[in-house]
């Protein structure tokens, strides 16, 4: 957990605190690189997963149901968050966490790679391909916005016995 610190508009400082346990979410690309989400400037602030089984129910005149289980089917992801323009330390890049998104998103998209990302939630990590980013104002006031990051998520296999 960090403590946050906001003193300008748009500005944030942290005070990265040790975290117990696997309650992070990070990702990381091909190469194992964390990349921009490892600043100050990103907060993660939500994760939805969806996982599904891909089946048929058949229902019968005779009140008999028939179930029919064809595997797992690709799930979805999806990560939301605020950015910041700037983190208040001296070594801060130039750009905002905005940007930053937005070029995680231009570089890292399935059309631009072809190659999957990988999402750790709380020490799982699924694979996905990214799909789509949604942005929007969150504040004027302090110069933050929401992002919205969307992933199709491949089905884990299961080690065979």
């Amino acid at each position: 957990m960090a403590t946050i610190f906001s003193s300008r508009a748009g500005y944030v400082s942290v005070i990265r605190e040790e975290i117990r346990g696997d309650g992070r979410v990070y990702f990381t690309d091909k190469n194992g690189d964390r990349g921009v989400f490892d600043s100050a400037r990103i907060i993660i602030s939500g994760v939805a997963l969806q996982q599904k089984v891909n089946a048929q129910f058949q229902e019968s005149l005779r009140n008999v149901v028939y179930i029919y289980s064809f595997g797992d089917r690709m799930g979805s992801c999806v990560i939301n968050g605020l950015t910041y323009v700037r983190d208040c330390t001296a070594k801060s890049r130039a750009g905002t966490g905005l940007n930053d998104v937005m070029a995680y998103y231009s570089d890292n998209r399935l059309l631009a790679e072809g190659t999957p990302v990988f999402v750790n939630i709380g020490g799982e990590s699924i694979t996905g391909f990214l799909l789509g980013l949604t942005t929007t104002l969150a504040s004027t006031l302090y110069n933050t916005n929401r992002f919205e990051l969307t992933f199709a998520v491949l089905p884990k296999r299961k080690a065979a016995i």
